[in-house]
C-alpha cells in the first residue's frame, strides 16, 4: 500500500508541474502576435501618434507619424519582442502610449522599458523594448498646446 500511495502522490507532482509549465508558457506571446490580435489588416494603418512624458520638461510630447516606411520599420523592428502575461495589474502610470490608427478604428499601446499594456492586458517585456526606438524616431516633436492647436 506505502508504494502505491507514493506513486499517486508522485503523479500528482508531475501533473501539477506539467500544469506550471503550461500555464507559463501559455502565457507568453510577442509584440508581433498582439499586434495582429489587435489590427489584423496592418497595412490599412494610416497613423500612428505617439505620447511620450519627458521628465527632463516636465511635460507630454507628442508625435505624429504618418510615414508608411517609418509605420512599417517601427512595428516590423519590434514584432519579436517577447511578452509574458501578468496575472496582477501593473499600478505605475506608463511613460509611453501609442494609438495605432486606420480608417476605421484606433488602439492605444501602453508602454515604459519593462511593461506592455494592449488591450487591458499587462504585460512584462522579456527582451528589448520599445522606448528607444521611439526616442531614436526622427519626427516633429509637440507639446500638448500645440498637438491640441491651442495658442
Amino acid at each position: 500500500m506505502p508504494k502505491r500511495k507514493t506513486l499517486i502522490v508522485l503523479s500528482l507532482i508531475v501533473l501539477i508541474g506539467v500544469g506550471v509549465v503550461l500555464y507559463q508558457l501559455a502565457a507568453r506571446t510577442t509584440f508581433g502576435n498582439v499586434l495582429d490580435e489587435t489590427i489584423p489588416s496592418q497595412e490599412d494603418i494610416t497613423h500612428i501618434t505617439v505620447e511620450a512624458y519627458s521628465e527632463e520638461l516636465g511635460e507630454t510630447l507628442w508625435a505624429t507619424i504618418d510615414d508608411v516606411e517609418i509605420i512599417d520599420h517601427l512595428l516590423t523592428e519590434h514584432k519579436e519582442i517577447a511578452l509574458k502575461k501578468q496575472r496582477t495589474k501593473y499600478t505605475k502610470i506608463l511613460d509611453y502610449t501609442m494609438t495605432i490608427s486606420t480608417p476605421t478604428k484606433s488602439d492605444s499601446f501602453h508602454f515604459d522599458e519593462t511593461h506592455f499594456v494592449a488591450s487591458g492586458t499587462d504585460y512584462k517585456m522579456l527582451n528589448g523594448h520599445l522606448v528607444d526606438s521611439i526616442d531614436r524616431l526622427d519626427v516633429e516633436w509637440q507639446t500638448t498646446d500645440e498637438f491640441l492647436g491651442i495658442k
